[in-house]
């Protein structure tokens, strides 16, 4: 896949080319076919590649999108930004379910590939671990993070099997 992205930047640049607002992340769709983008001014939007249109724009976030990603069947967007996850319905353009809890912004995040695990981490020093869709949520400080050696080199489900079998 990596060959069509690169050969579908001409396209990508003239999309983004109709968006004002500066772009603070993005993320092709699993079968690259659209792009999602995340704007300072909170926004995400949905490109289709193909057709080079605006599919959807997605607006929630009070705040800068920080990080975005696909469920690994690609039938949901989720994006960090202000102090919330979000998940959306690319299909319908609506809000799925908010994922708040962090006292300041979130940082980054994964979520694992069948989509019913999240992990965050924010600037108010946690990471959060949420089942889905449940939204039951374990806060992990900063300090007991220090103490599960490298956790950033695990994807989501061996993070959250360490972080389950340590004394955190």
């Amino acid at each position: 896949h990596l060959r069509s992205q690169v050969n579908a930047w001409p396209q990508i640049e003239r999309l983004l080319r109709g968006r004002k607002g500066k772009l603070s992340c993005l993320r092709f769709a699993p079968r690259a076919r659209c792009l999602a983008c995340g704007y300072e001014d909170g926004a995400v939007t949905l490109w289709d590649l193909k057709d080079e249109r605006l599919v959807e724009t997605f607006a929630g976030h009070e705040d800068r999108v920080t990080a975005l990603t696909f469920t690994g069947d690609g039938k949901h967007i989720v994006s960090a930004g202000d102090t919330t996850l979000r998940v959306w319905n690319p299909d319908t353009g609506k809000e799925v379910k908010c994922l708040a809890g962090h006292t300041d912004s979130v940082h980054g995040m994964a979520i694992s590939p069948i989509g019913d695990q999240a992990v965050s981490a924010g600037k108010d020093m946690t990471v959060r671990y949420w089942q889905l869709p449940s939204d039951r949520v374990a806060v992990i400080s900063a300090s007991a993070v220090d103490r599960l050696d490298g956790l950033p080199e695990f994807p989501v489900p061996q993070w959250v099997e360490k972080i389950c079998n340590s004394r955190v």
